[in-house]
C-alpha cells in the first residue's frame, strides 16, 4: 500500500493471519494479512486501519488480548481495536487513550487480569504505565541508572508469578538495564550491564 510509511511490529494470530503495525500516512496504522500473505480485505478498510492521533505519530508496539482485541502503543497514545479493525469505543475516548504517561511506547504487555502495561521512555527515563482494561491509568513509574543518560525502555513481560520484567538501554554510557518490579510497580531488583564498544 502506497500509504504505508513504516512497519514496526508484527504478530501471527492463532488462525494464521498476520498483523503488522507502524505508520500509515504518518498516522497510527495496523494491517492484517491472510496466511497466504495477501491483504485481508475484511479487516479495517481493505485490510488497513489508520488512526489519526497526531501527524507523524506512529505505532511501535502491538499486543492482542484474550478477546482478540488489538492494542497499539506508540507516540503518546494507546489505541484499541476490535478484531475486525474498528476502534473499540469502550476503551479510553472512542478507542484512544491520549493521556499516556510514556512519551514513546516501545512495548506492551497484558496481565492475566486484563490490565495493560506500556513501557518506553519519557524525559530520558525508563517509564512504565499501567492501565485498566477500559484505558484508565492505574499507575506510572520511572526507573533509572543515576550514572546514565538517554534511557530507552525496550521490552516488558509478565512472569508466571505476576512480577514484571523490564529491559532497556542507556546511550551514555552504553548500558543495558534489567528490572524486576512487583504487581504494584515497586522495584524488587535491577542490574545494569556495561556494553560500551560492543555495538549493542
Amino acid at each position: 500500500s502506497g500509504g504505508v510509511d513504516s512497519i514496526r511490529e508484527m504478530r501471527q494470530l492463532a488462525d494464521g493471519k498476520i498483523l503488522a503495525v507502524g505508520s500509515v500516512n504518518n498516522h497510527f496504522g495496523v494491517m492484517r494479512f491472510n496466511s497466504d500473505l495477501t491483504l485481508d480485505t475484511s479487516f479495517g478498510t481493505n485490510g488497513v486501519t489508520e488512526t489519526n492521533v497526531g501527524n507523524g505519530y506512529y505505532a511501535d508496539a502491538l499486543e492482542v488480548d484474550q478477546d482478540g482485541k488489538i492494542l497499539l502503543g506508540g507516540t503518546r497514545h494507546i489505541t484499541r481495536y476490535t478484531s475486525d479493525g474498528q476502534l473499540d469505543t469502550t476503551f479510553g475516548t472512542n478507542g484512544v487513550v491520549t493521556d499516556t504517561h510514556v512519551r514513546e511506547i516501545h512495548d506492551l504487555a497484558i496481565q492475566p487480569d486484563g490490565k495493560i502495561l506500556a513501557f518506553g521512555r519519557d524525559n530520558n527515563q525508563f517509564m512504565i504505565a499501567r492501565y485498566l482494561p477500559d484505558g484508565t491509568v492505574d499507575f506510572q513509574r520511572n526507573y533509572n541508572d543515576n550514572n546514565g543518560f538517554g534511557h530507552y525502555g525496550r521490552g516488558v513481560t509478565v512472569q508466571n508469578d505476576g512480577d514484571i520484567l523490564l529491559v532497556g538501554k542507556s546511550f551514555s554510557p552504553h548500558k543495558w538495564g534489567l528490572f524486576r518490579i512487583d504487581t504494584n510497580g515497586v522495584l524488587e531488583e535491577e542490574n545494569f550491564v556495561d556494553l560500551s564498544g560492543t555495538g549493542a
